[in-house]
């Protein structure tokens, strides 16, 4: 039986995220499955390594240290972004994944598992290896208004523009067909034009050609503030959830947000507290707090004060 290989990438920024996404994944599968991570500060994960590997249903985790590949990729428009260069490191996964892994599913931090999801994982692999793409993703927008300026701004032939959160490759044909040296030359002829990152290249790269998953394998919850009260009912085929966008659940801006409590609950599961909150900035974030408690956010959320102490110990500690 071939077993699912899951691969990460992120920083130390993330650890805690990275953690509970694939603590999350374990809860869920069925089977034993294998966990590669590229990360650029390796002994910041150990500890959590650890944790991993005592939780059923892991095979083998094992940690790359992205500094060993001495690349010179200049990381494009990361600058004052929500995004580190981490977000870049998965266009070298041919350079660390050994060529006996033939397929392995992509996801990002953010990304939160729900249910099993071995079965349809299993059956998209099988379908990819059939048709001959090289990624299945779930298309984000369509060639449409008012999404048009996406498609000539990256000069996009297809009708269809995915998001990368979550991707099934086939390792084989991405190495076969040069696909990191391609994306590693469009990072420099797009540089500029780069809005979304290693998503904007990878859809240079692909432009369309590439198998449509279900969005229930990578089902968006995009937090904003219109609905900020409101959970929203997902789906029963809803496998995993991603929070996508700037807006995350970890901010001050995001922890009392109603769509945040599938992430705070995953969280208070591993480290038994009501809310993860951490703040790079450390006068925005308390203008933020100041904003929810003087609104009537503050009486909309589960855990008032408890949101307040963990968002003014987050501010404080800048963490």
């Amino acid at each position: 039986m071939t077993e699912l290989n899951f691969l990460y990438c992120f920083d130390k920024n993330y650890n805690i995220q990275g953690y509970l996404s694939i603590a999350s994944l374990l809860e869920n599968v069925t089977e034993k499955i294998n966990i590669f991570i590229i990360h650029d500060n390796v002994n910041s994960f150990l500890t959590y390594k650890d944790k991993l590997s005592e939780l059923e249903n892991i095979n083998q985790i094992q940690i790359f240290d992205f500094n060993l590949l001495k690349s010179k990729f200049s990381f494009p428009n990361i600058q004052n972004t929500h995004v580190s260069r981490a977000t870049y490191f998965r266009i070298f996964a041919e350079n660390f994944l050994a060529d006996e892994i033939k397929n392995y599913i992509y996801m990002d931090a953010d990304i939160f598992c729900l249910q099993n999801p071995v079965d349809l994982l299993k059956i998209y692999i099988s379908e990819l290896n059939k048709v001959g793409y090289i990624i299945g993703a779930v298309e984000e927008f369509p060639n449409s208004s008012p999404n048009e300026s996406h498609f000539s701004r990256l000069d996009l032939k297809n009708n269809s523009y995915f998001n990368a959160g979550l991707m099934i490759v086939n390792n084989e044909l991405w190495k076969q067909n040069n696909t990191s040296k391609n994306l590693i030359s469009n990072s420099q002829i797009f540089e500029s034009k780069l809005l979304f990152w290693d998503q904007d290249l990878l859809n240079i790269e692909f432009d369309g050609k590439y198998l449509k998953l279900n969005n229930f394998i990578n089902f968006n919850l995009f937090l904003t503030e219109k609905n900020y009260f409101l959970k929203e009912f997902l789906s029963s085929d809803v496998i995993f959830i991603h929070y996508a966008g700037s807006y995350k659940p970890w901010t001050v801006r995001g922890a009392g947000h109603a769509k945040s409590t599938y992430y705070q609950d995953i969280y208070n599961r591993y480290f038994n507290k009501k809310f993860h909150i951490v703040s790079r900035w450390r006068l925005s974030n308390l203008y933020e707090l100041v904003k929810v408690v003087l609104s009537i956010k503050f009486y909309k959320i589960r855990f008032p004060f408890s949101y307040i102490y963990y968002s003014l110990k987050a501010i404080i500690q800048k963490s």
